[in-house]
This record gives structure tokens, sequence and C-alpha cells, in this order.
């Protein structure tokens, strides 16, 4: 079955590429910290699926992960907070990148 009429992405190619699954499909720990980001002006859903993303992550990953929801952003403009030192993605970003 066709999942994404534009992506021509089918059921399987979903299972496997999806990082909501990554934790089914592969059961490693990695010992690196990580941080999700999302925007506030996300639907619902995509806030929720974020979520989901990093329990995942948390359950793979050694060093942790933050879930940082980015105020008056959406996917498309979120990078744009990585512009100025003050805004709390990048303040989370360089405490993660100092840490030891």
């Amino acid at each position: 079955m066709n999942t994404n009429g534009c992506l021509q992405i089918s059921d399987e190619d979903v299972r496997n590429l999806s990082p909501l699954l990554l934790g089914a499909n592969q059961r490693q720990t990695v010992h690196c910290p990580a941080i999700v980001a999302v925007g506030g002006l996300e639907s619902d859903e995509f806030r929720r699926q974020s979520g989901e993303y990093a329990k995942i992550l948390q359950s793979a990953l050694a060093g942790g992960v933050q879930l940082i929801e980015v105020e008056g952003k959406d996917h498309f403009d979120i990078i744009e907070s990585l512009r100025f030192p003050e805004t709390p993605l990048m303040e989370s970003l360089k405490v993660l990148c100092w840490q030891e």
C-alpha cells in the first residue's frame, strides 16, 4: 500500500525509516546526549510525535535527551533560533557542546 502519494513511500519504507520505530528496529545504546526541538506552533500531533521520539532516544542514548519546545516557531523556521545566543534552544545546544 502507498502511504504517501507524493513521495511514493510504501508501508514497508515507513516502518524501516520512521524515527518513531527506531528503538524497535535497532536496540543499541549510544553514548551521547541529544536535543529534540519542536516548534510551539506545530500541531498537537507533531508535538506528540516529537515527545515520543525523545522517549525512544532516552532509552537508547546513555547521554540523555532534552526535549525543547521553541515558542513561536514551526519546523520551517525553528532553525532560526540558532542565530541568537540567548534563545533557549541555543543555550541548550551550548550546554550540550561543552559537556565533558
